[in-house]
């Protein structure tokens, strides 16, 4: 296979704190020139200076946030991205107490004191859930905190901004984020090529090369080929975990940890044996093997 000659691009590798690094979103967007892409697109602003950002992931979350800085006329801004293949009506609560842990970081590290008389300035939040399931879902919607309300409460409300970034829709956004394309496309190509028959390592592995080859974050998918590809295993174990959960039972299965199959994967996605997980999925023999070999009654 030809390889495209790319010119005049820089090298993402990722950086910054990150807390969440199986995840390939996160990843992905910790790199600042990405995450300033999709700050843009999301925002509809055109800031250029990457630099004015901090960016860190806390659990499944991108939390993006700007530096103050006059020449753009940025006066802080707060973003938080959850990526979402799995519809939940939960997501404002979630981001509510994402956002509390957040701006909690955000007063230590700035050194604001609460308890004086003078009013703390802190960053203005904006939530968003990235949705890539393979459920129908609209363009853009919004999510309110307040229908979780028991009773009525005026005046109270945090909101989430739900995004259909499945290949093919919302095109401004992807055509203003080409990092949340790529992404979007390389997700689409692993389920396509699933689909089509081939085994997890294999559908990564080609669309990996299917990205480098279209130019679609083409030095990050080259540079980091292993990390992909374990980071994607491992989405792909903790789906059959969930799924795994649920037809065991899923409310006293979470709560007890009812279910062989769950306490496996439990302990091997706890403990990184990421591999060793999907194998189990697919054989009745190995499961059994794994049972014994870690003491799973």
């Amino acid at each position: 296979m030809a390889k495209r000659k790319r010119k005049g691009r820089s090298k993402q590798k990722a950086h910054g704190a990150r807390n969440h690094k199986d995840r390939l979103f996160c990843d992905i967007f910790s790199i600042k020139e990405n995450a300033l892409s999709l700050f843009n697109a999301t925002n509809d602003t055109d800031y250029t200076d990457a630099d004015a950002l901090e960016v860190y992931t806390l659990k499944e979350v991108v939390y993006i946030g700007m530096h103050n800085d006059l020449a753009m006329c940025v006066h802080g801004f707060m973003d938080l991205f959850e990526q979402q293949s799995t519809k939940s009506a939960n997501m404002p609560l979630r981001e509510f107490l994402y956002s509390a842990d957040i701006y909690d970081k955000w007063l230590v590290r700035n050194k604001k004191n609460l308890f004086g008389t003078k009013l703390v300035k802190i960053p203005a939040p904006k939530c968003f859930e990235l949705y890539n399931g393979q459920e129908e879902e609209e363009e853009v919607t919004v999510k309110h905190l307040s229908d979780a309300f028991e009773h009525p409460a005026p005046g109270y409300e945090w909101m989430v901004h739900v995004i259909n970034v499945n290949a093919g829709h919302n095109r401004k956004i992807m055509y203003k984020c080409m990092p949340l394309k790529a992404y979007a496309t390389f997700v689409q190509r692993v389920r396509d090529n699933k689909e089509a028959g081939m085994d997890l390592d294999t559908a990564i592995k080609e669309a990996v090369d299917y990205c480098i080859e279209h130019n679609l974050l083409a030095d990050y998918f080259a540079e980091n080929r292993g990390r992909v590809v374990k980071m994607m295993r491992t989405e792909y174990a903790a789906k059959i975990y969930m799924k795994s959960l649920k037809e065991e039972g899923v409310e006293e299965g979470v709560k007890k940890g009812e279910g062989r199959l769950s306490r496996l994967m439990a302990y091997l996605l706890k403990n990184g044996k990421n591999d060793e997980a999907m194998a189990a999925t697919e054989s009745e023999a190995l499961r059994h093997e794994l049972y014994e070999k870690y003491g799973i009654a």
